[in-house]
């Protein structure tokens, strides 16, 4: 009110960054009910321009899926949902208001999940029940480590980050196909991790880490869980278990990454230290991901790879 009067109401709508209509609602509050109408209460709304029946089948509709539409899309967006309400209610939403009306029929943006089509439940229960069997009879001096390895590549993986909005972002890169392997073993029941940064993926440097889980643990039985990679089962690396019987190894079954923990660290790596990030040496890449594990306590990491799901914890 002050602002009136050296401004018009719509150079104080830009002045206050709100829309023009707004302003004059808040002029004719004051007019009618002086700053007491400015009072800040519960806003009401305008009333929905669907009805619960149109909402029902809004909600419908998008878990069917556009093909159920006869659309020449597989997924949804709040722009293609906006288009099909105006064809078929003849209501026009803007795309905010279709997010908003999605959350409130109960859905959420998410990233789905990958499963394997040829994953076997059953040798999935399989395994959990010889994993647990094989904890319950673990002595003193008994570890459980699962083990994996993961590829980094020297061409940034991309990923959703917070922006301003209308800001770009760049990420460099040279377009090599240069990329470093890091081998990782996680004990799930005490969160000590024990990892190898090699530029090969291959058994003779499977075996090194191997080597490196021995000294860590010495006089001690160790339970490798793993999946039957080549490297797991190269011939080398049978000849090394069986010179070292104190390491037993439990095998994961085919296409079941989500059976193994350690999968959970690979995320958290990639989304924390390597995507989004041009790094214009690959030795500045190798130490940052040390610095990354060097840095988790063992609480951290027996969060992000929690067993919990597979010891029948929760």
């Amino acid at each position: 009110m002050l602002l009136s009067f050296d401004y018009s109401w719509k150079e104080i709508a830009r002045i206050l960054h709100c829309d023009y209509k707004t302003v004059l609602e808040w002029v004719k509050a004051y007019n009618e009910n002086g700053l007491e109408g400015l009072a800040l209460g519960k806003a009401r709304g305008g009333e929905p321009k669907l009805t619960p029946q149109q909402q029902s089948i809004v909600a419908s509709v998008v878990l069917r899926g556009p093909r159920a539409c006869s659309l020449p899309v597989y997924s949804w967006d709040t722009k293609s949902i906006a288009a099909w309400i105006g064809s078929e209610f003849k209501v026009k939403l803007s795309r905010e208001a279709v997010r908003k009306l999605l959350r409130r029929l109960g859905f959420t943006w998410h990233r789905p999940e990958h499963r394997y089509v040829r994953a076997d439940p059953e040798q999935q229960k399989a395994f959990i029940k010889r994993l647990n069997g094989e904890v319950r009879k673990m002595g003193p001096n008994d570890v459980l480590l699962f083990c994996d390895e993961c590829s980094l590549n020297h061409h940034p993986r991309l990923h959703s980050a917070w922006l301003p909005k209308g800001l770009r972002s760049i990420v460099k890169t040279y377009g090599t196909h240069a990329k470093e392997h890091v081998y990782g073993a996680v004990n799930v029941l005490t969160g000590k991790l024990l990892y190898r940064i090699a530029g090969k993926m291959r058994a003779t440097e499977y075996r090194m880490f191997l080597e490196h889980i021995l000294r860590a643990y010495p006089g001690r039985r160790i339970i490798l869980v793993l999946d039957g990679g080549r490297i797991h089962t190269a011939k080398i690396i049978g000849e090394f278990i069986k010179a070292h019987n104190r390491i037993k190894s439990l095998w994961l079954p085919s296409y079941s990454p989500r059976l193994n923990p350690v999968e959970q660290l690979w995320k958290e790596l990639r989304a924390k230290v390597v995507s989004n990030r041009f790094f214009r040496y690959l030795s500045k890449m190798v130490s940052s991901v040390a610095e990354f594990f060097d840095s988790l306590t063992r609480t951290e990491i027996l969060k992000i790879c929690s067993a919990d799901y597979l010891l029948g914890l929760r």
